[in-house]
């Protein structure tokens, strides 16, 4: 079987826009901390692709102590042993800079190597609904929930001059 790791960033729109009719099932790991916005995308995402996500609610350790290594821990500790232990044999995962993880569960990264414009063309161009954080300014949307916004004006100018602001 299938499955489609969500965490409700650019990369995981452009995933469900290539395999969401491919896959038994689009899992989202919920730690229960995530801004608002990212559960409105998941209801967004789910009408507008067709999928009904399986959500495995977690309980996780201390966030802060964890924040730069924080999807490496979802997808370890949470992700790959529950697709392990339901009989799942592949996941498409939205990362883009993977470190290989030893796993029965086969990952692929088919966004790997491609760049943030690459894949806001995509999504513009294909019309794909996308997590409103990002016209908020925030650069990390999903597994890594950040306050952080990119520094100066370039990545709101790159959403202003695709149409989005």
């Amino acid at each position: 079987m299938k499955a489609l790791w969500f965490v409700g960033d650019k990369e995981t729109t452009l995933l469900l826009h290539l395999y969401a009719r491919e896959v038994d099932a689009v899992v989202f790991v919920d730690p229960g901390f995530y801004p608002p916005q990212i559960y409105d995308y998941l209801i967004e995402a789910e009408r507008h692709f067709g999928f009904k996500a399986t959500r495995v609610e977690v309980e996780t350790e201390d966030f802060e102590g964890r924040r730069e290594d924080w999807c490496r821990y979802l997808r370890e500790d949470f992700l790959l042993p529950y697709l392990s232990s339901t009989g799942f044999s592949l996941v498409y995962e939205p990362l883009r800079n993977p470190e290989p993880t030893p796993s029965p569960v086969k990952e692929v990264f088919p966004l790997k190597g491609l760049s943030d414009f690459e894949i806001w063309r995509a999504i513009k161009e294909n019309g794909l609904p996308f997590c409103s954080l990002y016209l908020e300014g925030k650069k990390y949307v999903g597994c890594s929930p950040s306050e952080e916004k990119r520094k100066g004006k370039t990545y709101t100018q790159a959403l202003k001059n695709m149409g989005y602001l």
